[in-house]
């Protein structure tokens, strides 16, 4: 847009911008007006001149002298974003940078462009910001300390704006981590095994945590940006969490079924994130199955069906989980591991009370509807299980 534009140059700056006490007066001086045709901005030639700073000092408020300023330009690079002039031939430059997104904006703008155009810094300061350099108001993209000391010394430490905004800084995650594997699959079905089994390979894979190599956690078959029983800040939310390679685990439905029973009387967090997740894709609601063995395999079908959307490299059975390790995660020599019980997940407590799943009957397919054991069975085939 600005370099279309029919002016020679633009003024671009943030929303929570405040002019200095000189900026009246230098903005209005001839003196401004030469030191900016001295820059080139009028030129064809790519311009950059910042008028900002982050921050905001004493003598930012003082209009003292501000006639008799001696202005000029430096080579001073500063992240300038408050406030900047870049001309039609600039617009153009950083238009064909931008395309390529390998820092934040103002780092590419004011640092890395100074090597391409001519960019210069006022030696007055004459705008700053609210958020960083006042930290009167909050920061909508990210919570910045000084709002933080701002409300301390305004309101008190023990004021509910203080706490909020303390809660906020706290739960704020600043960038997006790449990492080389993300394991899902349903709750019940392995993921403290898989995370174990893994770790006795070599690959630091955390159980609903972050590792050095990735994450195992049945949240991960859906996006959200609030995790159930996740605590680790960075893996709350998979918009901040990239995986190069997805896989599956997977149970035998005829064995998971049962804890899931179990899961989902006792883990009220945990059937409700699945249900709304389930009903949200498909219109299913799992309220609707009185029955729990056929509760649990709606859960189970439609929970594994969102996970092999995520176009898995994959799907990892426990029961044969080294093998289709071997067969299916390339770059790395997997053997055997001990997992004791407490490992992989068996004897899991609720509220400090371990539950043991039953054991289905032999006819327990034949009170499901029709409905429910073709999609189970057509998943169970898609996952390797025969029933």
């Amino acid at each position: 847009m600005v370099a279309n534009s029919g002016q020679p140059y633009v003024a671009i700056c943030e929303d929570d911008i405040i002019f200095s006490g000189r900026a009246r007066s230098v903005l209005n001086s001839r003196n401004f007006e030469d030191v900016l045709q001295s820059s080139g901005l009028l030129t064809d030639r790519p311009v950059l001149v910042r008028l900002g700073r982050p921050g905001v000092g004493e003598e930012f408020f003082s209009i003292d002298g501000a006639c008799d300023l001696a202005l000029r330009m430096t080579d001073e690079v500063v992240m300038s974003n408050t406030f900047f002039l870049v001309n039609k031939a600039f617009a153009r430059l950083a238009d064909a940078r931008l395309n390529q997104i390998n820092h934040t904006a103002d780092v590419i703008i004011h640092e890395f462009m100074s090597t391409q155009a001519h960019c210069y810094t006022l030696n007055v300061q004459l705008v700053g910001d609210r958020s960083w350099g006042l930290g009167d108001i909050p920061s909508l993209v990210q919570p910045k300390v000084q709002h933080l000391a701002y409300l301390r010394s305004t309101y008190g430490e023990s004021s509910r704006k203080f706490v909020d905004e303390a809660e906020r800084i706290s739960n704020h995650v600043k960038k997006a981590v790449s990492r080389q594997y993300c394991f899902t699959g349903s709750p019940r079905c392995g993921s403290h095994f898989v995370s174990a089994f893994l770790r006795g390979n070599g690959l630091d894979v955390g159980h609903e945590s972050l590792g050095r190599d990735g994450i195992c956690a049945w949240q991960f078959a859906v996006s959200s940006h609030n995790y159930p029983y996740i605590a680790d800040r960075q893996a709350r939310s998979d918009f901040f969490l990239h995986a190069d390679s997805w896989f599956v685990y997977a149970r035998s439905p005829v064995t998971a079924i049962p804890s899931l029973v179990v899961e989902n009387q006792q883990a009220p967090l945990s059937y409700a994130f699945r249900r709304d997740a389930i009903y949200r894709s498909s219109g299913v609601n799992l309220d609707d199955f009185a029955a729990p063995e056929e509760k649990a395999a709606r859960s189970y079908a439609h929970w594994y069906m969102l996970a092999l959307k995520r176009r898995p490299k994959g799907v990892l059975r426990v029961e044969n989980f080294l093998e289709d390790c071997r067969r299916n995660i390339g770059n790395h020599d997997f053997g055997p591991v001990e997992i004791m019980a407490p490992e992989a997940g068996a004897n899991k407590s609720y509220l400090g009370i371990i539950h043991k799943p039953g054991v289905l009957e032999q006819d327990w397919m034949d009170r499901l509807s029709k409905e429910t054991v073709r999609i189970l069975k057509h998943v169970s085939d898609y996952l390797g299980y025969k029933i």
